[in-house]
């Protein structure tokens, strides 16, 4: 435990957008995000809500004198799981003198069987973090409670507390499930799709019926990852192999040919690499739906009605916790049609305001605890949702 006051917090990893992506090849700019571009969504909140001296990024070394008296923040994502070793990072934390928090910590496996297996470095790249907190805080904030539950199997969930993730503060409306659901009746008029993994194979009949969609109501088809599928939302076909491209149109819109599946790519295919854009993009159209829990969340903090593809067990994790409307992946699997999707959005919407000022209060808390003070925009929102709340 560490007793010392910090100043001014900083991140610990990627930046919220990348800029003059016209310079970059397709690999530079899927490192820059993360290799996912969801992640700039994630790692956008954060930023917002804490208001960072700088960035650092995790090439950097923290030995730096002007981060030694300041809090290091982590945006932690899914970093639980036989998938991903942390322990790249524990010589650099493990010597940094101020304080350490994880924000959106989440657990990511093939499927829910339990225990959970996470390599040794990560092990104790989560010993070295619980050390550098002040003492009876909690210093680690998770998505959910499967996330909490895998903590507590090694010991680990008492520096932990349940928050979901920051990006469901984007939005500054206090009632927004309320204004979504004035939106329902109306939800089949533009609809984006956030785009699934080419390698997913078990989605794409489903994925295809909704490229379709997308492309007759004039809306978007949303890449996030992998870093070929963000070439094609770039608009970088000539950076493809051309067995790769060809895997991809097998994988959304077989029935087309090669020409007819790059006219189709430059017209609706897209990639964000900041959030502005994406959000902007987001609130023309109606509907947003896919597999992809944070092109749902810029729907959803957008102001539009979305639903979640969940997948696997981390997005159905974000999705229960946060009360985000979904369907299974089995649930899918005979098809999705109009009714379906309709019906998956009639949900109580004002449990999602309720949900969510649940979660803002855990999650300002947690920050104020630990020497963090919550940026204005995050301050001004609990304020309305606490008064929205009394209220009803």
């Amino acid at each position: 435990m560490q007793e010392s006051k910090p100043t001014s917090p900083f991140l610990y990893g990627i930046k919220p957008e990348v800029i003059d992506y016209y310079r970059k090849s397709t690999s530079e700019v899927s490192k820059l995000l993360g290799h996912n571009s969801g992640n700039i969504l994630f790692v956008r909140a954060i930023y917002e809500h804490t208001d960072p001296c700088c960035i650092a990024d995790w090439d950097e070394e923290l030995s730096r004198t002007d981060l030694q008296s300041k809090t290091c923040i982590i945006p932690s994502a899914n970093f639980l799981g036989p998938h991903a070793d942390m322990g790249f990072m524990n010589s650099k934390i493990k010597n940094f003198e101020g304080l350490i928090l994880s924000i959106g910590l989440g657990s990511q496996s093939d499927d829910s069987n339990r225990p959970l297996s996470i390599p040794a470095g990560t092990r104790e790249w989560l010993d070295i973090i619980s050390s550098k907190c002040k003492p009876n805080t909690q210093n680690i904030a998770v998505r959910g409670s499967s996330t909490l539950n895998d903590l507590d199997a090694i010991g680990m969930a008492g520096n932990a507390v349940i928050t979901g993730c920051p990006s469901n503060f984007l939005s500054d409306d206090p009632r927004l499930g309320e204004s979504i659901a004035r939106k329902l009746p109306h939800i089949f008029e533009r609809v984006c799709v956030a785009s699934g993994h080419y390698k997913w194979d078990y989605l794409k009949s489903i994925e295809q019926d909704l490229l379709k969609l997308a492309s007759e109501t004039g809306g978007f088809y949303v890449m996030q990852s992998p870093s070929e599928m963000i070439a094609l939302g770039l608009n970088k076909l000539q950076e493809m192999d051309v067995s790769v491209q060809e895997a991809i149109r097998c994988f959304c819109y077989p029935e087309s040919s090669s020409e007819e599946f790059e006219k189709l790519v430059r017209r609706i295919f897209k990639v964000y690499l900041n959030v502005s854009d994406w959000m902007l993009d987001m609130s023309k159209h109606s509907l947003v739906i896919g597999a992809r829990i944070h092109g749902v969340m810029a729907g959803i903090q957008a102001g539009v009605p979305s639903l979640c593809i969940a997948h696997d067990p981390r997005t159905i994790e974000l999705c229960q916790e946060m009360k985000i409307p979904y369907l299974t992946r089995e649930q899918v699997t005979s098809g999705l049609d109009k009714a379906k999707v309709a019906q998956a959005l009639d949900i109580d919407w004002n449990a999602y305001d309720r949900r969510r000022a649940l979660l803002l209060e855990r999650y300002y808390s947690f920050l104020a605890s630990n020497g963090v003070t919550p940026s204005r925009c995050l301050a001004r929102l609990k304020a309305q949702l606490c008064e929205q709340q009394a209220g009803s």
